[in-house]
């Protein structure tokens, strides 16, 4: 009996040893709170100008909550925000639609704020998808109004806010010191995701104002991405432009026309990741004689 007594304590003893020299096991890291995020529970619209609110004089109900936290917009409006150095805006489009209220469709964004303007938007199609901006040209705290021009479209949105580093991010890197991009610079991208693939694709689109269209760079309306981790959660690629499509006084890539879109595959997160480039493509159009 006391062998069998002193059998069972040094099983005892052995088991509680190993449970605590075992490894605890790794937390997933903690999601950063966004600086300021406008979901369902942010989208009440009133009739005098306010900071907490989105303006509109007109009597409809232009945002809509909806069950699931996200919101529906059917026309514009305007809403007081901040923007700071260093962060991203993101936003998930979820459904759009055309409206029978007119033929022009089109929605987006616009800081009203000297030299920054455009922040998203397109005309006639709004894909579906994860959105992130970087705020590259933000150098330091602003506040001023945005405008949020929706034309005859019916646009369901989970959330636009603002944060300091997405957890899945396409975005340009570029340090020519130009607020475009022209034939002879070199800039990188850069797709960082918070769970493992397989592969990814990166395509690139413009819309000036006409709709998405496919856009060049050195022949190629798509961008090869490389794999920079073991677990391939970090791709990027360098670019070295050696040819762009050509340019008239009509045909011009501003800041944020230039699109770039990332699919990725085997992977738990399957949405597509779209992003404007913060800065024009092309030359600088010519400054007319005085």
């Amino acid at each position: 009996m006391k062998k069998l007594l002193i059998i069972a304590l040094a099983l005892t003893i052995c088991a509680f040893s190993q449970e605590a020299t075992a490894p605890a096991a790794q937390e997933a890291p903690a999601v950063a709170k966004p600086t300021w995020i406008w979901d369902g529970a942010e989208c009440q619209v009133s009739d005098k100008y306010s900071t907490k609110v989105w303006y509109n004089q007109g009597k409809m109900p232009l945002f809509k909550a909806n069950e699931d936290g996200s919101f529906t917009s059917s026309g514009p409006a305007t809403r007081f925000m901040t923007l700071e150095p260093g962060q991203w805006l993101v936003f998930e489009m979820l459904s759009s639609k055309h409206l029978p209220t007119g033929k022009y469709h089109a929605w987006s964004l616009h800081f009203r704020k000297e030299g920054i303007g455009k922040l998203a938007g397109n005309v006639v199609t709004v894909p579906t998808g994860l959105y992130t901006m970087q705020l590259s040209d933000i150098k330091e705290k602003v506040n001023s109004s945005m405008n949020f021009y929706n034309y005859n479209m019916e646009l369901t949105l989970k959330y636009i806010k603002m944060v300091k580093e997405p957890e899945n991010y396409i975005g340009v890197e570029y340090e020519g010191g130009k607020d475009r991009i022209e034939v002879g610079d070199t800039f990188k991208v850069v797709l960082k995701l918070a769970q493992p693939c397989e592969d990814v694709t990166c395509k690139v689109m413009a819309d000036i104002g006409s709709g998405i269209t496919a856009y060049s760079i050195n022949g190629k309306d798509n961008i090869e991405l490389e794999a920079q981790d073991d677990d391939c959660k970090l791709w990027t690629a360098t670019v070295t432009v050696k040819s762009l499509p050509p340019t008239t006084a009509k045909k011009r890539y501003g800041k944020r026309s230039v699109m770039l879109k990332a699919s990725v595959l085997g992977s738990k997160f399957s949405t597509p990741i779209y992003t404007y480039i913060p800065y024009a493509f092309g030359p600088a159009p010519e400054k007319k004689a005085q």
